[in-house]
């Protein structure tokens, strides 16, 4: 009888393991996950950021004008008034057309009085088509002079 009782014991004690071992599991898949999702969320972000910051300066360089921006973004669509573009991105941060992306870039110019400024935004599209900004940043560019115009 006494045999009989010490394995209970030992299956009780296993059975008490196992649960406890079924729980720490559970915590440590969670914290996986959320590495996991915060990973990629913030794979996004850098890409997002370091996209804005390539058209900004494309844009500075080239002193505000969108058409040369085709030579540096392949697949940027431009508005026939030359005042805003839009790059679109796939799920894999590559460029691809309108009709099947997940990212894009707007990219819209504000002529004003001494200079031009333009809005840089990349948006998130969500599966029920809604648009989430990851990043957005206004530039602004001074119009140069020349000795003709006023300059020295």
């Amino acid at each position: 009888m006494e045999r009989h009782s010490k394995s209970g014991l030992q299956l009780l004690e296993l059975c008490i393991n196992l649960l406890f071992f079924c729980i720490i599991l559970t915590i440590c898949v969670q914290f996986f996950v959320r590495s996991y999702r915060d990973r990629k969320e913030s794979e996004c972000i850098t890409f997002a950021v370091n996209e804005v910051c390539n058209m900004a300066e494309i844009l500075n360089t080239n002193d505000i004008s969108l058409p040369e921006i085709t030579e540096y973004f392949e697949n940027a669509y431009i508005s026939e008034d030359n005042k805003s573009a839009t790059v679109y991105y796939d799920k894999d941060y590559n460029e691809t057309d309108a009709n099947d992306f997940y990212y894009r870039m707007d990219v819209t110019l504000n002529p004003e009085e001494d200079g031009t400024s333009a809005d840089i935004d990349y948006f998130k599209t969500e599966s029920d088509g809604t648009a989430s900004c990851l990043y957005s940043v206004n530039i602004f560019s001074h119009t140069r002079l020349t000795i003709d115009e006023g300059g020295m």
